[in-house]
């Protein structure tokens, strides 16, 4: 792991889908070596189907535009609780027969949210009837979620644990206070897993409304890997998450608004190093300057050591250990952060450099050379990224949700090695603008003349 991952593997990890992040080396994999089927089940769910017979196994994501984007005003948490709760038993179906079962079929089940989706995967053998049984486990699970009391009752306060200890977190803290300060109104403003005095009041009825309005086959995306032919797949999949009744998507989440004006949010914490976060809206996922912005964020501060942040804010000036910048796609437009860590003392100095590299980066673009390191880096790197079937999922399930067209795999070396330089600075030039960015500090001591953010 480089010096930048830490921080930006935690920003990540709030905000994303737990797949791709525009930055960080992209994992993709060569077309011409997975070979991608598509079909629509009757209820209209989408399937996205590669068959890979190295292993006896699947991997089967369900991914639903439920994420805590659409949770509902004066309800947020609930996307994060209804996945908490999926495996708490369905139909008639205890917790503890659910687990029983999930163990003596010998399959990992598993469901997660973010900002814009819920989750949930299977993961099985394909011995004898395991993978219908397995399959069956979890199409009862999203038809018939039992949601029962006094899971609830637990899941719901480990919710809240869990949010009290992001409190005490300082990266978390300012994570957070990023998002508000970028996103004000729109549904990206809050975290995904809620905030505490609307958690403690949710109840059963919010979670059966929640997963009845999103559990249906015109809100889902399937993505399936493994030693299954493609009759039988269908098959399976017709018998299990065929049931998913048909029903709706949601409408389209709201533009995202670009901002007015530069904002500076200070949060004082008892803390030895400072936390900086610098941004604002960046790229939704299918953006024309996807690959732009790619290979030019990998210069600014997705390289590591080869980024010009890490040279001017810690090999020259050692001033932090961890600096990055990733543009985070989402289905509007997710959020450019750049961020480092130092000490109290050096945040001015440290955070004027972080200023002034961004700027002029988005000003002048790249090097020839710069480029062609980013280039060499992400086609040469990719193809290495893709080791599971849980891997490929994860991909399939992106492009699926996202739109990102059944060659996008295919075409990924092509599209990195055609960027140049003055496709990278018109596409910063943009997206980005250096002079109303969000930026926070959480740290012990407030720079001088930094704005007026709540302590």
């Amino acid at each position: 792991m480089s010096a930048t991952q830490p921080l930006r593997s935690l920003f990540a990890g709030l905000i994303a889908l737990g797949t791709l992040v525009l930055g960080a080396a992209v994992p993709a994999h060569a077309a011409e070596s997975v070979p991608i089927q598509t079909w629509r089940l009757d209820n209209g769910a989408r399937v996205l189907f590669v068959h890979r017979p190295q292993l006896p196994m699947t991997s089967l994501r369900v991914v639903f535009d439920a994420g805590s984007a659409r949770d509902p005003e004066g309800k947020f948490g609930l996307s994060a609780l209804t996945a908490r709760m999926l495996d708490e038993g369905a139909g008639e179906m205890s917790p503890d027969a659910f687990a029983r079962k999930v163990d003596d079929l010998g399959i990992q089940f598993s469901a997660s949210n973010s900002q814009d989706t819920l989750a949930v995967q299977v993961t099985s053998l394909t011995e004898g009837e395991t993978t219908q049984r397995a399959w069956d486990l979890l199409a009862q699970a999203l038809t018939e979620p039992a949601f029962p009391e006094r899971s609830l009752k637990r899941e719901r306060q480990r919710q809240l644990v869990g949010i009290r200890r992001d409190e005490e977190d300082p990266q978390r803290v300012a994570i957070k206070a990023f998002y508000r300060a970028v996103y004000g109104e729109h549904p990206y403003a809050h975290p995904s897993d809620g905030v505490p005095g609307q958690v403690r009041k949710l109840e059963r009825p919010d979670l059966a409304e929640f997963a009845a309005n999103h559990f249906v086959g015109q809100n889902a995306t399937i993505a399936l890997v493994g030693d299954l032919a493609r009759e039988e797949a269908e098959r399976l999949l017709a018998k299990t998450l065929g049931r998913l009744p048909g029903g709706e998507a949601p409408d389209p989440l709201p533009p995202v608004p670009a901002l007015e004006e530069a904002q500076e949010v200070f949060l004082k914490r008892d803390v030895a190093q400072a936390h900086v976060l610098m941004g604002q809206p960046g790229a939704e996922w299918g953006a024309t300057d996807y690959f732009p912005l790619l290979v030019g964020n990998y210069s600014l501060g997705g390289g590591g050591f080869a980024s010009r942040l890490m040279g001017a804010v810690r090999e020259e000036e050692g001033l932090s250990y961890s600096v990055f910048s990733t543009f985070h796609a989402l289905a509007r437009r997710g959020p450019f952060v750049a961020g480092l860590q130092t000490a109290n003392a050096k945040v001015e100095k440290a955070l004027g450099i972080l200023r002034s590299e961004v700027a002029t980066y988005v000003a002048e673009g790249p090097t020839a050379d710069e480029v062609e390191a980013a280039q060499r880096y992400l086609t040469g790197s990719f193809p290495l990224r893709i080791e599971s079937n849980q891997d490929i999922v994860g991909q399939l399930t992106t492009m699926g949700f996202y739109g990102l067209g059944m060659d996008y795999l295919d075409r990924f070396r092509e599209r990195v090695r055609a960027v140049d330089g003055a496709a990278i600075r018109q596409a910063m030039g943009e997206r980005l603008d250096p002079d109303r960015m969000v930026t926070v500090i959480v740290g012990a001591q407030r720079p001088e003349g930094f704005g007026q953010g709540a302590e």
